[in-house]
């Protein structure tokens, strides 16, 4: 059984080939780069050469089609699109549409031209757009989609595509609508900006977070790329499931809710909150992401994330603290 991983050497591939090659699997990357440091620090130096590595652009069909036909693929986790990170999807729209839509078509093409057996897929909370201005609570997996950017409706036409080509054709697929994955190796975009908040708490650092006082309640749905890895590799494993996309923020948790956790793991953590008027001025931004309902992962998935947000802040608290020589936690 060979599984193709896009996006392999990326945030979230990395963890997923690294999880993939502990089990045996025999595993083969596409996407646009080669190695990165991120895939060669979470793969390990000695693994490298277990993982075939080919770059490639997924929405190039014929490229595509013949390495799942060369290596008889099985199973395919798709973890590739183009981000909003420095605007990038919105810069060039139709780019976008190429990698995130055409991309997916092409795999949901292969799996019902060739007959294999599970496409899992990462889809965004950012599918839902705007809608927590027009729906105060909690969404379900049957969401309702008001996309505000080129990334999120991107996600939408994903999300339709892939119970279209299961009701029609049988092409099994299980997309999740993941929010921020906070881990060490996070450089950029919102995640990022978590991830080096956590670094500099981890290590007694002072660090300040500005939120807005009237939004006290805003909750971000949160994950660990550990856990984020667990859940698609599992979900390869899974019997086929009544919902295509399932909502898979693994906390849901507010500012304050984060902090108040690092300072339970870190208690001399330095962290000063600062109320803001604007939500502009926050320090994640101003986008409001809907609380959702997550409890399709249990009912229909039977999982749960191995590490609690205190365990997933500790594992990073003491890889940071380890990096400056500090004891750890």
């Amino acid at each position: 059984m060979s599984y193709l991983v896009t996006g392999g050497t990326g945030y979230i591939g990395s963890y997923i080939v690294r999880d993939l090659l502990n089990q045996d699997k025999e595993v083969v990357c596409l996407q646009r780069s080669g190695v990165t440091p991120i895939f060669r620090n979470v793969v390990g130096d000695d693994n490298i050469n277990k993982a075939k590595i080919v770059q490639g652009d997924i929405s190039n069909s014929i490229q595509l089609f013949n390495l799942i036909k060369a290596n008889k693929i099985d199973k395919v986790i798709h973890a590739s699109s183009l981000l909003t990170l420095g605007d990038a999807s919105e810069a060039n729209p139709s780019y976008t549409l190429q990698v995130n839509c055409v991309g997916m078509n092409n795999l949901l093409e292969a799996a019902r031209l060739f007959g294999f057996k599970r496409i899992v897929w990462t889809s965004s909370l950012q599918a839902l757009g705007e809608i927590v201005k027009y729906h105060k609570e909690p969404i379900s997996d049957d969401a309702i989609y008001k996309p505000n950017s080129m990334y999120s409706a991107t996600k939408v036409l994903d999300e339709f595509m892939a119970k279209l080509y299961y009701d029609k054709f049988g092409v099994d697929s299980i997309g999740f609508r993941i929010g921020l994955i906070l881990g060490v190796d996070k450089p950029i975009g919102p995640g990022g900006i978590i991830t080096n908040f956590i670094k500099s708490a981890a290590t007694d650092a002072p660090t300040t977070i500005k939120t807005v006082k009237a939004d006290a309640a805003r909750t971000l749905g949160l994950g660990y790329v550990e856990n984020t890895s667990d859940l698609l590799v599992k979900a390869c494993e899974a019997p086929t499931t009544k919902t295509r996309t399932f909502n898979a923020p693994e906390y849901q948790v507010t500012t304050q809710q984060l902090v108040e956790s690092m300072r339970r793991v870190n208690p001399k953590a330095n962290i000063i909150m600062k109320d803001v008027v604007s939500p502009k001025g926050a320090t994640w931004g101003d986008a409001q992401e809907p609380a959702v309902i997550a409890t399709g992962l249990q009912k229909e998935l039977g999982w749960k994330p191995k590490y609690s947000l205190d365990e997933a802040i500790r594992k990073m608290f003491n890889h940071f603290r380890k990096d400056a020589g500090m004891p750890l936690l």
